[in-house]
């Protein structure tokens, strides 16, 4: 047996809220004219749970206050001993005497009690009547109006709503304010019998008939006729299930003596009626709809029933004045337009005829043009209109409908000035007491209901302006127009207005005034939802969606609002739900399905999730529909394609967005996917003319200048890259991913020598991480930090990414050159041994083996910093960093023939960088004093024809003749020639180094004034092209430092000037050196050399070079 908890499908709580919550998803399945039985289950176990909640949280307070059991039986749980509860034992004794409930006058004394009217108590009696009536609302329209009378139901529904379900109080005051549908003074029984079980019982019999479930209806009419109490209504149902079972004599059988017994139940005539009308027994339905005439002249089955009698008889301009009449309640009705239509068939038939014997008679012109109106045949009747200019009888006629006519056929602008007329001469006409007279007086809201309906085109397609003219025109309507529903239809346009001229609160206050005026106006639900969305208002959606489909649960535009606004808030989950219940009613629709489709799409992870998708997409587009669109085909091929992107299927995904673009060719998010498409597929050129044709006609699309910006930063135009970035956070500082991608941009503009980028990239990064903390935003500030010298910053990013992924190499590696930047080689060394261990990655694997092999070194581990050296060559054989590194910490160890052979491996192995390995073999033969092998490889050098070969040949060339042989005048000669080898524009640093090597051999074979020439132009050219950088302390810029501050010294001796202690650098030694040598300290010059020899084969060898010279010396 199911428990309460099971009924609400949730867990025991005591939670009032979470029980509110789940009464009310369940309600919206259970409506008590459908599913009475379910109904009133699930009403009894939320009253309850409600019961045993306000228990529990009373528990320990006296029985009086707490509703223990002296006070069970009392609705809310109050005790029988209270006033309240007293006065609630006298409602219920009441309410099980049936007969008695449903006379008014029975419930006159309680509601006339003096704890309905004081102040505190009357609210506390109210709601505890209300949660009496949960279980307990069979009570006819005339106590329903008492009871709010006394209570203020309707006016105090608001209130309400914080202490009772939405849907339960809006039940309520459509029990008030409407009549019931069930006549209870029908009933027939004694009054201790179960009637609320009866009536349940009724309403699904009766919904049964309505759906046609012909086996299930005669089982449950079984059941009702075995029971001792009586209704007419069921012999109707009974006479229903007769008629689908097609024996329609006995249905007119049993409706024909309950006809005789009931003629003041108009259900029993209409049903009656109908089945006269389907037996075509014109005759006798006629009499039965005259007779419901004459008591309720606007009862809408005996009008459409009467009309039909008339017309079968060939009377059709009386049908159809019975049918004018009758929209005049209910307007535009579709079973009344129908009858309409057939009508006017026969009447233009005879109209025509007519004409052919009067050519040209307005009266039946008229006639025949507002026929062809009604039977939407808009172009004839205008066709007929401009035939004729109307004389002064019939110009009203003429201008009401042509301007109906231009209406019908949305020509607006020529509307409006028809309309405007028509509306004028209403307002003239003086009353003369006719029907004809009254009727056209009646349509002024109609006229300026018309008249709002063309400002508001032209307001939307033309002027924005024109809106306040039409919200006049709608004022104007509300005011005027005296039919309810029409009204409705009047506010419901003002709303409108409202909501497209984006004032969504003011939208919102109008559907909330109509919905309180009549709550079964569904367009206001739907049009409260769309402004509530518009504003962001989630829950005000859902709840109007759950208000929405309690009134017509098949409608699916609440359904696709709701479902649209969590799949916008990325709750596709949620949304996916919301499409589960449509389809549990059968409400399926193509948006429905395009929205299942994008949270599928949402949702996938792997290629099977998207192969899912992709079925469904193909299987959805198989189906027929004749409401499907070119556009909507278009979507789901665009989400395909997408699909397709998210797999890496280019090929696929550009195929199907074609397709997308055939079905709508002016949609610019199906080219901007494509653009996309061609973007990843390496078709970045397409993809760029594609993206910045977008640009010109979406220029607020964060999703086309972001893609411009990729593919620049793809193509290193960093500047264009950055402009279309900021673009993007310009149009949105949300944009996914932007902050990230221009912090990307800015770090590389900073490598590229924009040092007042690193702290941009650092800005931007940091909002990465602030709007999503993960691993990769996590990786990149940490890069960044560390090239910015903040190596305990990045350290702290590395260690956070370590934490979430402990074999992560990136991280293991950067966190291990962050130590090492630090001088905290030991766990630098640690962490690089881990990447060595771990990792398959050859980058990171080739710079794990280098940087353990630099961090040996520091550590004075020269032993294993070769062998690392060497194990990285056994893996990374091609990999060229590996042989200068292990040469470079071989000739540093003076192994220069050693270092000679792991270079020409180098050679042999990787032709591209042959030039600088038989460079580095020059230098290791030189420094071995090996003349003849380094003369070899310098003449190799100079033999290429590559202008850095002969550059570097004659430059190691005049090395070995300056500081080897001490010869600077044959050495004169090749610096000479390798300063000549090279462009000086381009290659100006290497030129200029060659000018310093050439002046100091001229320095030292004593041409000191042709020295001081070529010292001056060297520096001149530093100083041009560098400007005031060549100056300051930078790690980059010490090669050129060491080069300038060298040449101002060399100039300064050779002029015999005193030395500028600002142009040398105090952390040099190699400068300090020079310093020393050119001041003839020759003792402290070999010191400041020799310690400067680690930076051998770094820059350059003039630290050993000088050594050797002094030595000669």
């Amino acid at each position: 047996m199911s428990t309460i908890w099971d009924i609400l499908e949730i867990e025991p709580t005591k939670d009032e809220d979470q029980i509110k919550k789940a009464y009310r998803t369940k309600l919206v399945h259970a409506n008590p004219e459908d599913h009475p039985e379910e109904f009133k289950a699930l009403r009894q176990a939320y009253e309850q749970a409600v019961k045993e909640a306000q228990d529990n949280k009373d528990q320990g307070c006296s029985g009086q206050e707490n509703g223990g059991k002296d006070g069970a039986g009392i609705p809310g749980g109050l005790s029988k001993e209270s006033p309240i509860g007293r006065w609630l034992s006298e409602v219920e004794e009441l309410y099980q005497d049936f007969y008695r409930r449903i006379d008014e006058k029975n419930w006159a004394p309680i509601l006339s009690d003096d704890l309905c009217i004081g102040l505190e108590s009357s609210d506390e009696a109210r709601i505890g009547l209300l949660r009496f009536f949960m279980s307990h609302l069979k009570l006819p329209n005339k106590v329903w109006r008492a009871i709010d009378r006394t209570f203020n139901i309707v006016q105090d529904k608001k209130e309400l709503y914080e202490v009772f379900p939405g849907e339960y109080i809006d039940y309520i005051v459509n029990l008030i304010k409407y009549e019931n549908f069930l006549d209870y003074t029908l009933f027939e029984g004694d009054p201790e019998e179960d009637y609320d079980s009866y009536i349940d019982t009724y309403f699904s019999l009766r919904q049964a008939v309505l759906d046609q479930k012909t086996e299930e209806g005669k089982q449950i009419y079984e059941t009702l006729t075995q029971s001792d109490i009586y209704h007419p209504f069921v012999s109707v149902e009974g006479a229903l299930l007769a008629r689908f079972s097609g024996d329609l004599c006995g249905a007119r059988s049993v409706l024909e003596d309950l006809w005789g017994q009931y003629e003041d139940s108009f259900y029993i005539g209409d049903t009656y009626a109908d089945i006269l009308l389907e037996m075509e027994d014109f005759e006798t339905a006629a009499l039965v709809c005259e007779r419901i005439l004459e008591k309720t002249p606007q009862n809408y089955t005996a009008s459409l029933g009467y009309a039909r009698c008339l017309a079968h008889r060939g009377d059709y301009r009386q049908a159809k004045e019975v049918i004018l009449d009758l929209f005049e309640s209910v307007p535009g009705d579709e079973k009344a337009m129908e009858v309409l239509q057939k009508i006017n068939l026969k009447l233009m038939a005879d109209y025509r005829k007519g004409l052919d014997e009067h050519p040209g008679d307005q009266t039946l012109l008229l006639d025949l043009g507002w026929c062809m109106c009604q039977n939407e045949d808009y172009d004839q009747c205008l066709e007929i209109l401009l035939k004729f200019e109307p004389d002064k009888d019939h110009l009203y006629d003429y201008v009401n409908l042509r301007g109906r006519i231009y209406l019908c056929l949305e020509r607006y602008e020529e509307a409006l000035p028809w309309l405007k007329q028509w509306r004028e001469m209403i307002l003239s006409i003086k009353d003369d007491g006719t029907k004809e007279t009254g009727r056209r007086i009646r349509r002024i809201g109609y006229a300026n209901y018309a008249i709002a309906c063309c400002y508001s085109w032209l307001g939307e397609h033309k002027d924005s302006r024109l809106y306040d003219l039409a919200l006049e025109a709608a004022c104007e309507a509300i005011q005027t127009e005296e039919e309810s529903r029409q009204r409705y239809n009047c506010i419901y346009m003002k709303a409108e207005l409202f909501h497209k001229m984006g004032k969504e609160e003011a939208c919102i206050d109008l559907c909330g005034s109509l919905i309180d005026e009549e709550t079964g106006f569904f367009p206001a639900y739907i049009l409260r939802q769309e402004a509530c969305l518009a504003l962001g208002l989630a829950r005000q959606v859902i709840d109007d969606y759950y208000r929405a489909i309690r009134i017509y649960p098949k409608h699916p535009k609440p359904y696709e609002l709701v479902a649209r606004m969590f799949l916008d808030f990325q709750e596709e989950k949620e949304a996916m739900e919301v499409v589960r219940q449509a389809r549990k009613v059968n409400v399926e629709t193509d948006e429905l399905r395009l929205i299942w489709l994008n949270c599928l799409r949402n949702l996938s992870q792997s290629r099977e999730d998207y192969d899912q998708t992709l079925e469904y997409a193909c299987n959805i587009l198989k189906e027929s529909h004749e409401e499907r669109t070119k556009q909507w085909m278009a979507q789901v091929y665009r989400i395909m394609a997408l699909c397709y992107l998210e797999t890496g299927r280019y090929s696929q995904a550009l195929e199907v967005i074609n397709q997308a673009h055939s079905y709508s060719p002016m949609d610019n998010t199906i080219l901007a996917v494509k653009a996309r498409i061609l973007e990843c597929s390496g078709q970045s050129s397409e993809a760029l003319a594609l993206y910045l044709d977008l640009a010109s006609c979406m220029p607020d699309s964060p999703f086309i200048t972001q893609g411009i910006g990729r593919i620049y930063a793809e193509r290193n135009e960093l500047k264009k890259a950055i402009h279309y970035m900021r673009m993007t956070l310009a149009l949105n500082p949300d944009y996914p991913q932007c902050h990230y991608l221009l912090g990307q941009l800015y770090k590389r503009s900073a490598l590229a020598g924009a040092a007042g980028d690193w702290k941009r990239a650092l800005e931007q990064m940091n909002l990465a991480v602030k709007e999503k903390d993960c691993v990769s935003h996590r990786m990149e500030r940490g890069d960044i930090f560390f090239q910015m010298s903040n190596y305990r910053a990045a350290i702290d990013d590395f260690l956070w990414v370590l934490q979430r992924e402990p074999e992560n190499e990136l991280a293991i590696i950067s966190l291990a050159g962050a130590f090492y930047c630090m001088g905290d080689y030991g766990r630098a060394l640690d962490g690089f041994k881990r990447c060595i261990r771990l990792s398959s990655a050859p980058p990171v694997l080739m710079r794990a083996y280098m940087r353990a092999a630099c961090c040996c070194e520091k550590l004075g581990q020269v032993d294993e910093a070769v062998n690392y050296y060497h194990e990285g060559l056994k893996k990374f054989p091609r990999h060229g960093e590996f042989y200068t590194a292990l040469g470079d910490l071989l000739i540093s160890g003076e192994k220069y023939r050693e270092a000679a052979d792991i270079y020409l491996r180098g050679v042999e192995l990787l032709p591209d960088e042959a030039r600088d390995f038989a460079d580095k073999i020059c230098v290791s033969l030189i420094l071995a004093e090996d003349k003849k092998s380094a003369k070899i490889w310098w003449k190799r050098l100079m033999g290429q024809k590559d202008p850095r070969g002969p550059y570097l040949g004659n430059l190691r060339a005049g090395q070995y003749y300056l500081y080897i042989e001490n010869k600077p005048s044959r050495a004169r000669k090749y610096f000479e020639k390798a300063a000549a080898s090279l462009d000086g524009e381009n290659e100006m640093i290497l030129v200029c180094h060659a000018g310093y090597c050439w002046g100091c051999a001229l320095a030292m074979a004593g041409n000191k004034a042709g020295a001081a020439r070529r010292f001056y132009d060297v520096a001149q050219k530093l100083k041009n092209r560098f400007g005031p950088a060549i100056l300051k302390d930078s790690p980059k810029m010490a090669p050129l430092i060491r080069l300038y501050s060298s040449v101002n010294l060399w100039l300064n001796y050779c002029r015999q000037e005193n030395f500028d202690e600002k142009l040398i650098p105090s952390k040099d030694l190699a400068v300090q050196g020079l310093r020393a040598f050119l001041s003839g300290d020759m003792d402290r010059a070999v010191i400041l050399f020799g310690k400067n020899k680690g930076q051998l084969g770094k820059w350059d060898f003039e630290s050993e070079g000088m050594l050797r010279l002094l030595n000669k010396r």
